[in-house]
Formats: C-alpha cells, sequence, structure tokens
C-alpha cells in the first residue's frame, strides 16, 4: 500500500490499480487506442461530517450525497475552492463578470461533474454493495463507476472503474467498457480476516 494521497473531495490509499486500452481493428485514434479503462481500489478516510457504520450501505449513502454536494455544488467546499458546478453555474448566470476574469463564456450551462442521482444496493458474492456513478469527476471527462463498502470507523472501500473514449460513439463503447467492470466485480469476494 502508498501513503495517504488526496484527489477530489477524498483521502485515500491506493491498494491496487490496474489499467487496460480498449483498440480497434485499424489504426484509428492515438495509436489505435479508442478509449480505456482504468480500476483503482481504495481505502477512503470519511470525513467527520457523517458517520460511516459497518457494513450499512445506508450511512455511506448519506455520507456519499453530503460530501459530493459538499464538494462540487458549494460556492466555498473544504479545500477552499468553488465547486466545479457551482462556478459553472455562476459563468452562465454572470458572462460579463467571468469574461473580465478571464473566462470564455459559452452561451450554455454546461455542468462539468454530473452527481449520481441514484445509489443501487448490489449484491456480490454475498456481501451488500453500494453502487453509482459519476460523469465528469474533477475534470469534467469521462465516466466513473464505483463499488463501495462501509469499513465503519470512519473508512469505506472503493472500487472505481474511470472510463475514457478517444473517438467514435462514446456511449456505445462506455457501456462495453461498463459490462466489462460488471464482470470484474462479479469476481471480487470480501472477507474479514
Amino acid at each position: 500500500m502508498s501513503s495517504v494521497e488526496k484527489e477530489f473531495n477524498r483521502e485515500y490509499v491506493h491498494a491496487c490499480f490496474e489499467w487496460w486500452a480498449y483498440r480497434g481493428l485499424f489504426i484509428q485514434g492515438y495509436s489505435g487506442k479508442l478509449g480505456d479503462m482504468s480500476l483503482t481500489i481504495d481505502v477512503n478516510r470519511a470525513e467527520s461530517h457523517t458517520p460511516v457504520a459497518e457494513g450499512d450501505l445506508d450511512s455511506l449513502e448519506t455520507y456519499l450525497k453530503k460530501d459530493l454536494w459538499d464538494y462540487y455544488e458549494t460556492e466555498k467546499n473544504k479545500g477552499g475552492k468553488p465547486g466545479a458546478n457551482w462556478e459553472a453555474r455562476y459563468a452562465f448566470e454572470h458572462p460579463e463578470e467571468m469574461s473580465a476574469q478571464g473566462y470564455i463564456p459559452l452561451g450554455k450551462l454546461a455542468l462539468v461533474t454530473h452527481l449520481p442521482e441514484v445509489y443501487y444496493r448490489e449484491e456480490l458474492n454475498g456481501v451488500d454493495w453500494l453502487h453509482y456513478g459519476i460523469r465528469g469527476e474533477g475534470v469534467g471527462r469521462g465516466l466513473n463507476y464505483y463499488w463501495a463498502y462501509p469499513l465503519g470507523a470512519g473508512y469505506y472501500l472503493t472500487f472505481n472503474f474511470n472510463l475514457t473514449s478517444e473517438i467514435g460513439n462514446k456511449e456505445l463503447r462506455y457501456q462495453r467498457m461498463y459490462e466489462d467492470a460488471k464482470r470484474i466485480m462479479s469476481m471480487v469476494a470480501l472477507r474479514k480476516v
């Protein structure tokens, strides 16, 4: 395991990282690459704002909803910066002010991060997991699918599949990668030692 790192709204320790490239039959994209999928397995530290109880998916869902909202949707998040979605809304509503600061107005509201609307309960090999997806996490690019499990005492485990597409029909490619991610998750067994 590595040391504690911080990315977006999470502090975590990486337990594992894997990466797969999806390539076309002919030269397409960068050296034939159509897209890629990466998997990171992290042990995440939960902030104290909402308690997370061991094995309690409801407490983890409540925690994640608040934490993601506080990070992306608030005027000033715990890092002291505006949330990406808050900033996008502000730029849309105040184009003259933002133009003066060097931002180029898009003329339409484009949220960079689409937070999960639904959190699913999914049983994998006798253990219930919380499953959800985030489009454009952090940088407004790609899809992230998570399977999460509350470890208790302020920690939760995540399997995060990050999907990106270079060229072609992104939605069809994302669907194929998502099916691959579900096949990988079907082999995951969680047990206490």
